[in-house]
């Protein structure tokens, strides 16, 4: 095995994280510390077609893009909010 690609959970090490969080943290040690190359990915939240969460997104867009407000269209993040965080 050359590398192992590991989906942890969002959070730094050094956060204080709940019960579920703090085990995905401890996976992706454990993992690392094999001596195999290790790509952790942190993700937040996945979704895919037919999974609740994608099917509620799904909705709220076609519901809201009939909306016809035109300033949803016009929020945006203020440029310090896409900071990197490490």
């Amino acid at each position: 095995m050359r590398r192992i690609v590991y989906l942890g959970g969002l959070g730094r090490d050094e956060d204080v994280l709940s019960k579920h969080l703090q085990s995905r943290h401890d996976v992706g040690r454990l993992l690392a510390s094999t001596g195999v190359e290790v790509v952790e990915l942190r993700a937040g939240v996945i979704i895919g077609s037919g999974s609740a969460s994608f099917e509620m997104l799904r909705y709220l867009v076609e519901v809201l893009a009939g909306h016809g407000d035109a300033s949803l269209g016009r929020n945006q993040v203020p440029a310090d909010r896409h900071r990197r965080h490490r």
